[in-house]
């Protein structure tokens, strides 16, 4: 298990200066249309998905059921989270600053939710070998 967490970290941090390099090309080349904070909202991302693919993997030692409850209520944190940074920017700022902002948290939640559900399925795939694979010792 804590060889897959460091495949996970070090995927997640590979991934991740792959966003970001690809967030500054696009803030160099279209500075009035991409928001300034994009260096730190997809370091907000990549926090948020290792924690939520951490917690999955802690979870899985029990049986699926607790995977299952403690996945989802992890990305219910998570969503929460961005829902507020997403409202706030919304009631401080005004709209022509708040809509990129808000389309560039839809673009990086959509990005990240795509490699957090390609290793939650790996965390559970591992964890089901592993415990088929206790079952016949």
């Amino acid at each position: 298990m804590n060889g897959l967490l460091k495949k996970i970290t070090y995927s997640l941090l590979i991934f991740t200066a792959f966003v970001e390099t690809i967030g500054i090309v696009l803030l160099y080349f279209f500075p009035k249309t991409i928001p300034s904070a994009i260096p730190w909202l997809v370091v907000l991302f990549m926090a948020t998905t290792w924690f939520v693919c951490y917690g999955a993997l802690k979870a899985g030692n029990k049986n699926f059921l607790i995977f299952s409850n403690r996945y989802l209520l992890l990305t219910m944190v998570k969503m929460i989270l961005y829902l507020a940074l997403v409202a706030l920017a919304l009631y401080t700022h005004p709209k022509p600053v708040a809509i990129p902002f808000v389309l560039t948290v839809l673009v990086l939640f959509f990005v990240y939710l795509v490699f957090e559900s390609y290793w939650i399925q790996r965390i559970r795939n591992t964890l089901s070998a592993n415990k088929s694979a206790g079952d016949v010792k």
